[in-house]
């Protein structure tokens, strides 16, 4: 599995869905305890790849 142009190393459902990329990023998105929607972490080495990562997911949840 890519995301981003980098491959996934691991996934973790502890708090939701951590994904663990090979170079160091990572996004975790989970719903709200309190509100009807879901949270988007994310963190990358830069600006477009951490773009390129939210929308990625984005649009894997039919959010784009």
């Amino acid at each position: 599995m890519v995301l981003a142009g980098v491959r996934v190393e691991a996934l973790d459902r502890l708090e939701g869905l951590r994904i663990l990329l090979e170079d160091g990023s990572w996004a975790l998105v989970r719903a709200s305890g309190t509100e009807p929607l879901f949270r988007l972490y994310a963190e990358a080495g830069g600006e477009k790849q951490l773009s390129q990562i939210q929308q990625e997911l984005m649009e894997a949840m039919g959010i784009r």
